[in-house]
């Protein structure tokens, strides 16, 4: 009885996931699943050597700026903290700041803003870009919850791609995502490995040996070829092999069409 009941719920063939821990939400009613990235959005043009002495750097959007503060009241970072996000946002979302956040302080001076002595500043392309050029690392904060455990990995994905020493929160699936690929990642409290010369070597071999899976060309290709596993047959078995690379070429068009509309629209990670 209870296998007709769930064979009524199966109502889908297959799932395409960013993040494998909705397997388990999913399961009664989808029959397989197949793990797809998102493409690397923001690559460096230059690849980066080790940094000595420098900043940190957190980019996220207003949102996250309560677990960001939770984060900072159970580390010391060594090295200056340098803060990204929708500033133009803020004034909004004040009330939402000093509801979540414990003994806010926000102050502003002239046209900057401060959050617990913190200077937060807008987030550009532009300067998104120069910071993780130059930064000593970065990292993200999450806290413990549902919508943050999840989300997909793109953030981690930035920062390793770009051998930027990233450190974070274990309750992501971020970590879960890379130790599954053979890279560790240290939590918040793990500075001497998250700033020392071994750990960045570990990520520059890591991307070494990655080289290229995260472009727009070779995730569009993984789309396609999950979609020719699928149980179900979605075209006759005539489909040339041109109407097949049109496919590969039309999620491609509309990964370029995300990518140019989270940039008009300032929508970031």
């Amino acid at each position: 009885m209870i296998k007709k009941e769930r064979a009524k719920l199966m109502c889908l063939d297959d799932v395409f996931l960013h993040n494998l821990r909705l397997k388990s939400l999913l399961k009664m009613y989808c029959s397989s699943f197949y793990e797809v990235d998102h493409h690397l959005k923001h690559s460096l043009s230059k690849n980066r050597g080790f940094i000595e002495d420098g900043y940190i750097l957190w980019i996220g959007h207003i949102e996250y700026l309560p677990a960001l503060m939770q984060s900072l009241d159970n580390i010391e970072l060594v090295y200056p903290l340098k803060v990204l996000t929708d500033l133009e946002n803020i004034t909004s979302r004040l009330k939402f700041l000093k509801s979540n956040i414990i003994n806010p302080n926000i102050q502003q001076h002239d046209s900057d803003w401060y959050l617990n002595g913190y200077k937060l500043q807008q987030w550009t392309a532009e300067r998104q870009e120069q910071y993780m050029a130059s930064c000593k690392g970065a990292f993200d904060a999450k806290s413990d919850s549902f919508a943050y455990a999840k989300k997909p990995p793109t953030k981690a994905q930035q920062y390793i791609y770009n051998r930027i020493p990233f450190a974070m929160d274990l309750c992501s699936y971020s970590a879960e995502y890379f130790e599954k690929r053979g890279l560790v990642i240290p939590n918040l409290t793990q500075l001497t490995k998250w700033h020392s010369k071994e750990y960045f070597d570990e990520i520059s071999n890591f991307v070494d040996e990655n080289q290229g899976t995260q472009s727009i060309e070779y995730v569009s290709i993984n789309y396609l070829k999950y979609i020719t596993q699928t149980k179900k047959t979605l075209t006759p078995y005539f489909l040339t092999s041109y109407l097949i690379n049109s496919w590969a070429q039309t999620i491609c068009l509309a990964e370029r069409l995300l990518e140019k509309t989270y940039a008009r629209f300032k929508i970031y990670n």
